[in-house]
C-alpha cells in the first residue's frame, strides 16, 4: 500500500468552471432550488440544514395561498461544511460588483 502523501491529506481544492471536470453521476444529480435555510444544527459531529423554498398553491378565491416546501435535509461533516462555505464565499466575490467601476 502507498503511503499518504501531504497531497493526499489535503482537501480537494475547487477548480474554476472552465477546468471542472464532470464527477459520476453528474448528469443525473437532482437540482436542489431553495431560498431559505430556517433550521441547522450539529449532532455527533454531523452538520444538517433544512433547506425550504416558498410555493403558491391555486385557491378557490384566485389570490392564491403561498407555503414553505421543504426541499431537502442536507447532512455533511466538519470538511464538508468548510468546503460548501468556502464555494458560497467564492460565489459571493463572483456576484460582487467589481471594484473600479467600468472602463
Amino acid at each position: 500500500m502507498a503511503k499518504a502523501t501531504d497531497d493526499d491529506t489535503q482537501a480537494p481544492r475547487l477548480l474554476s468552471p472552465d477546468k471542472l471536470v464532470a464527477a459520476e453521476g453528474g448528469a443525473n444529480a437532482p437540482v436542489l432550488f431553495f431560498d431559505v435555510a430556517p433550521v441547522f444544527g450539529m449532532r455527533g459531529g454531523v452538520f444538517s440544514l433544512v433547506l425550504e423554498t416558498f410555493v403558491q398553491d391555486i385557491s378557490e378565491s384566485d389570490a392564491g395561498d403561498s407555503r414553505r416546501l421543504v426541499v431537502a435535509h442536507l447532512r455533511t461533516t466538519a470538511e464538508g461544511i468548510r468546503s460548501l462555505k468556502e464555494a458560497i464565499e467564492k460565489i459571493e466575490l463572483m456576484a460582487a460588483p467589481s471594484q473600479g467601476g467600468t472602463n
